[in-house]
C-alpha cells in the first residue's frame, strides 16, 4: 500500500474508487496530488481526522474552556499551562470537550493565557471518511478529465475550492462526512 502523507486514503484505494488498473507514474503523482487537496476539505467539512497535537489559548478568569476539535478520551489532553507555568488539578469532561480549573477554582485571569495541548482526530481514519475522501478525489479527477488539463489539480491561485463550492465537493461527501454517517443512524 502506498501511503500518502498528509492523506486520507492510501493510492490504491484511490485508483480503485478511479478503477484504474496498474500504474503509470504521472497519473499516480496527479492522483496523489488530489488525495492531499482532499485531506483539508473533508477535515473542514467533518472537523479534525488526522491525528494532531494542538495548543488552544483562552482567556483565563473562568472556570472551565471548551476545547476546538473531537478528542476521544481524557488522555488526548496532554497538557494544561496559565501564563507558562503546569496547571494542576484540572477536571477533563471528554464528551463534552470542557476542561475545567478544578473544583471551585478559576483559571488565573488574563488574555489567552490558558494554553490546553489536546490530541485532536482520530487514531485510525473512519471508513466514512475514506470513502468521502476516495469519492471526492474520483469526481476531481473525472471532472478533470474534462478541462484542457486533463488531470491535473488547477485550482484558482493554486488553492483549494470552498467548501460550499458544490460543483467541486459533491452531496455525497457532505453525506459521508455527516456526524454518525457509517454507524447505522440516519
Amino acid at each position: 500500500m502506498t501511503d500518502v502523507a498528509g492523506g486520507l486514503i492510501t493510492l490504491e484505494y484511490a485508483l480503485a474508487g478511479l478503477q484504474y488498473s496498474g500504474t503509470i507514474a504521472t497519473r499516480d503523482d496527479d492522483v496523489k496530488a488530489y488525495i492531499v487537496a482532499a485531506t483539508p476539505i473533508i477535515e473542514r467539512i467533518h472537523g479534525p481526522v488526522l491525528q494532531t497535537t494542538k495548543t488552544i489559548r483562552a482567556n483565563g478568569g473562568k472556570s472551565a474552556v471548551l476545547l476546538t476539535g473531537r478528542i476521544a478520551n481524557a488522555a488526548a489532553v496532554t497538557a494544561v499551562r496559565v501564563d507558562g507555568a503546569a496547571w494542576t488539578g484540572h477536571v477533563i469532561d471528554p464528551d463534552d470537550g470542557i476542561v475545567y480549573a478544578g473544583a471551585g477554582r478559576a483559571f488565573t485571569a488574563g488574555v489567552a493565557n490558558v494554553e490546553i495541548d489536546v490530541t485532536v482526530g482520530y487514531a485510525a481514519v473512519p471508513q466514512n471518511l475514506q470513502l468521502a475522501a476516495r469519492e471526492l478525489v474520483r469526481w476531481w479527477v473525472q471532472n478533470g478529465k474534462q478541462s484542457p488539463a486533463a488531470g491535473v489539480l488547477n485550482l484558482p491561485g493554486g488553492g483549494e475550492p470552498a467548501s460550499d463550492d458544490a460543483y467541486a465537493i459533491p452531496r455525497r461527501v457532505y453525506q459521508l462526512c455527516a456526524p454518525g454517517a457509517g454507524s447505522g443512524f440516519a
